[in-house]
């Protein structure tokens, strides 16, 4: 949808992809890393859209994203990131489309499992631990709560939700 509000004459083609071609990845990577962000985020399976993403402001813009495809009946959940790491999730599977409070029970209770190793990881939750461990880094409150951006063009609350709940966190952590 997005794609074809564009004005394509005055965007280039090559930039309203769903990826970019290898080449324009490398030079926009050289223009200055933080232009990686999210492209290296796994091809979306068939009939797979992004419900949300998780958007870290560190050098390389981390992202990682939670997606949904329909399966025969069921709506199938699934978390990607751009390192190939594994997530569980409390609730892979649904019959209808997520709640936006379901949403956020997703990704407030996934745990990232590390692809090179199996290795499970302690902290439960995508936001909540980053906010946690800038605050034991020693960085402020403002600086804590814009470096994890939660966004959504299906939910578009989702942002002013986390954004409330970013500095309960910060204050609690």
């Amino acid at each position: 949808m997005v794609s074809e509000a564009i004005d394509k004459t005055s965007v280039p083609s090559s930039l309203t992809e769903t990826s970019l071609d290898p080449s324009l990845r490398d030079f926009q990577g050289q223009m200055h890393p933080s232009m990686m962000g999210g492209e290296y985020l796994p091809q979306h399976l068939i009939n797979e859209i992004e419900l949300c993403r998780v958007v870290l402001n560190s050098t390389t813009m981390d992202v990682t994203s939670l997606r949904v495809r329909k399966q025969k009946r069921r709506y199938v959940y699934r978390i990607v990131d751009e390192y190939s790491n594994k997530f569980t999730l409390t609730k892979k599977t649904s019959t209808k489309p997520l709640s936006m409070k379901e949403v956020i029970q997703i990704l407030d209770t996934s745990k990232e499992v590390l692809y090179d190793s199996g290795e499970e990881i302690e902290y439960v939750g995508l936001i909540k631990p980053v906010i946690e461990y800038m605050k034991q880094d020693g960085c402020g409150k403002e600086e804590s709560i814009e470096f994890v951006i939660v966004e959504s063009t299906f939910y578009p609350e989702l942002f002013a939700y986390y954004e409330q709940q970013k500095e309960i966190w910060f204050e609690e952590a």
